[in-house]
């Protein structure tokens, strides 16, 4: 497979950081500030559409163990066959989109996934 890209490496590091820091910072709450909430919760933020796909489950190590492992193992091919720019617009654009589209889902099908409270 061959050495970690540049850009794969960026975002692993980035994701373990913010893994690690609420560890650290003890009380600093980044999942709430970071991870994507409803439009009508007070504590979403504009931000939130690109900032919740580096968050991850605070509960196991599990969680960013494998999704780590499947970014290095796909992410560094792709990298490599597409260049940075691509392959960042690859990984950025479909989470971020993803978003933009199930939350109007979400409330046209008055979905439960959400609450404002």
């Amino acid at each position: 497979m061959g050495r970690i890209t540049e850009a794969v490496k960026h975002l692993i590091i980035l994701n373990v950081i913010l893994f690690i820091a609420p560890k650290i910072l003890g009380g600093f709450d980044l999942q709430n500030l970071f991870a994507l909430h409803f439009p009508k919760n007070p504590d979403f933020g504009i931000w939130q559409f690109v900032t919740h796909m580096f968050m991850h489950s605070q509960h196991t190590f599990m969680h960013i163990l494998f999704n780590m492992y499947g970014l290095w193992a796909f992410g560094t091919p792709l990298e490599q066959m597409w260049g940075r720019n691509k392959f960042l617009f690859f990984f950025i654009f479909p989470q971020a989109l993803e978003q933009e589209l199930f939350i109007p889902w979400s409330i046209i099908t008055n979905s439960i996934w959400f609450t404002t409270n």
